[in-house]
């Protein structure tokens, strides 16, 4: 399976990117929005994970354009922001740690069963 991540802070990059090598993922990344577009209209992705605050292009009008034309239209996508706490993307690295390595059928029906994350 095939996940492109696009996140500006290298360090959440890599780390969610290490998490989904670990469940046999295969993994694109991208730090700024247009670069995420780019390779999101040359491959298709099983899953993509998008920032919202990411340079040149906003996570939502990367997911805008996706939708509108490209060959991941229907590819399902995660908005990673973060909660009042500030916590969401720290909850994101440990649920990943503790379901990706087990669970390959995190994708049905084009609906990702992501219910452990908030």
């Amino acid at each position: 399976m095939d996940v492109l991540i696009i996140h500006r802070q290298e360090s959440f990059l890599q780390s969610v990117q290490e998490k989904f090598l670990l469940g046999g993922w295969r993994v694109s990344t991208a730090n700024a929005g247009n670069d995420g577009l780019i390779k999101a209209r040359q491959q298709l992705f099983d899953l993509v994970l998008c920032g919202v605050d990411l340079p040149v292009v906003s996570g939502i009008e990367l997911i805008r354009s996706l939708r509108e034309d490209s060959i991941n239209k229907n590819t399902p996508i995660f908005l990673v922001t973060r909660d009042q706490t500030g916590t969401q993307e720290g909850k994101l690295l440990h649920q990943l740690e503790a379901h990706l390595v087990e669970d390959q059928d995190l994708i049905a029906d084009g609906v990702v069963k992501f219910g452990w994350l908030e």
